[in-house]
């Protein structure tokens, strides 16, 4: 086996009740001058799995389902194997189970019997359980919780392989069904806004009772956005996108009925997280886009300071490698006018 039956049984374990029951009938295995402690370890071992399987199978609820069969109002209380089966199966009726989902329903009545069979063999208090030897009762005990695991193990496995045939019929169903409500978390993005398609990517089936299968849809619907109104955007004024987001489906479907969905807008989670996320990075890239085009304009500046610095300092050492000449000399005086010829007479 790939899992300890141990540390496989504690998965099933729920509430204190259950965990410290089980420790305890492990402990009493420690009592080793007590020649009941195999059959004190079968009894518990017994009970623990009873209150499991009541927890799984409530009777009140097993003998709801329609296929449950009371003998004609002769039996009140449910046998194990049945409700063995509510826990793969729940309410499901046999015909939905067999021609709808094409699982065979004689493996999961012989399966179940065979398990509880020779969970029955280790559990009930017997002469064999009654002082025997070291050997021989570290073998019952290895043997019990070998059945104990296959018990639940059988469980697991026919839920699982019931429950993924009615998620493969869901997914029809559930893909041909069509979003016409307003979705209001995408209604509020834009002016107007138009649901495209939409895709289901996995579909959970957590749990089913003797009324409801409730039902996990996740998927994305791909939405066109449009600001402004058809006017608007004939002239230019008006913007569309295209954008798809994540969504949720919580669905509770009628187990008689289980193929009849109908999606509600109150059952659609959108996730629009994305576009506010958008719409904070588009703001911060026009942030950063300003702030560069700012860097741009002061290293230009800085740029061309440098090269004004850079030719006025060329200017000055030109001066100073050719200064300019001395001024001319004043020119030779003008000569003597002509004498005054007055001045002799």
């Amino acid at each position: 086996m790939k899992d300890n039956p141990s540390e496989f049984i504690e998965k099933y374990l729920e509430g204190t009740l259950e965990i410290e029951a089980f420790k305890a009938s492990l402990d009493v295995l420690e009592s080793k001058s007590n020649p009941l402690r195999f059959s004190f370890f079968s009894l518990g071992i017994r009970e623990l799995v009873n209150h499991i399987v009541d927890r799984l199978a409530p009777n009140e609820k097993v003998v709801q389902c329609s296929w449950w069969d009371n003998k004609n109002g002769t039996r009140t209380t449910s046998r194990r194997t049945e409700r063995m089966q509510y826990a793969i199966r729940g309410g499901l009726s046999d015909e939905f189970v067999s021609d709808d989902l094409e699982v065979d329903l004689e493996l999961i009545t012989n399966r179940t019997q065979q398990a509880v069979d020779e969970l029955s063999n280790y559990v009930h208090y017997t002469e064999s359980t009654f002082n025997v030897d070291h050997t021989t009762g570290n073998k019952l005990v290895a043997d019990t919780l070998s059945a104990v695991h296959r018990f639940f193990e059988t469980i697991e496995e026919l839920k699982g392989t019931v429950s993924e045939a009615l998620e493969e019929s869901l997914s029809k169903a559930i893909s041909s069904a069509t979003i016409e409500d307003v979705l209001v978390d995408i209604d509020i993005l834009s002016t107007h806004y138009f649901v495209e398609g939409s895709d289901v990517h996995e579909i959970i089936v957590r749990s089913i009772d003797h009324e409801h299968i409730d039902v996990q849809v996740i998927g994305s619907v791909d939405i066109e956005h449009q600001y402004g109104s058809d006017g608007d955007y004939a002239r230019g004024d008006g913007v569309k996108f295209e954008d798809s987001y994540p969504f949720v489906i919580n669905l509770q479907l009628d187990v008689e009925e289980p193929l009849e969905v109908n999606i509600e807008t109150d059952d659609i989670i959108v996730d629009t997280d994305r576009f506010y996320d958008k719409s904070e990075e588009e703001e911060d890239d026009r942030v950063d886009h300003d702030m560069e085009e700012e860097e741009d304009d002061r290293v230009d500046r800085d740029m061309e300071q440098e090269e004004d610095d850079w030719a006025d300092r060329d200017m000055e050492e030109d001066d100073r490698e050719d200064p300019d000449p001395d001024p001319d000399p004043d020119p030779d005086p003008d000569p003597d006018p002509d004498p005054d010829p007055d001045q002799y007479f």
